[in-house]
């Protein structure tokens, strides 16, 4: 991939990785309004679990980070931003320092083909 193409698919991977963090973001507070829902209808019937109740909020909210977490990681491992040399992922500051000096930061050769 060329210089010019990394510096199009990194704006267009930054767009929707953004896009997906509101995703989450709504998410997770989603999570949080139906826990206060919860806790305002069935307060009386809480109070008297409150302890399996704790167990299951937090353990709600564990699986959703770890959801989020999977999905960010495999839309990092599906992008295409990849050295032209070894391989390698180029992904945040490393795609700045290898756009900066046209080299990997891993392996030290040319990350772009040469147009």
């Amino acid at each position: 991939m060329t210089k010019q193409e990394f510096i199009k698919q990194k704006k267009l991977f930054d767009k929707k990785f953004e896009q997906n963090d509101i995703f989450y973001a709504v998410a997770f507070v989603a999570l949080l309004l139906l826990n206060w829902l919860l806790v305002s209808y069935f307060g009386a019937l809480i109070e008297s679990w409150i302890v399996t109740y704790l167990i299951l909020l937090l353990s709600s909210l564990f699986v959703c980070m770890r959801w989020i977490k999977k999905l960010q990681q495999r839309e990092i491992s599906n992008s295409d931003l990849r050295c032209f040399s070894c391989h390698g992922l180029l992904i945040g500051d490393l795609a700045d320092l290898a756009l900066a000096t046209d080299h990997c930061p891993k392996c030290g050769q040319h990350a772009f083909e040469n147009p």
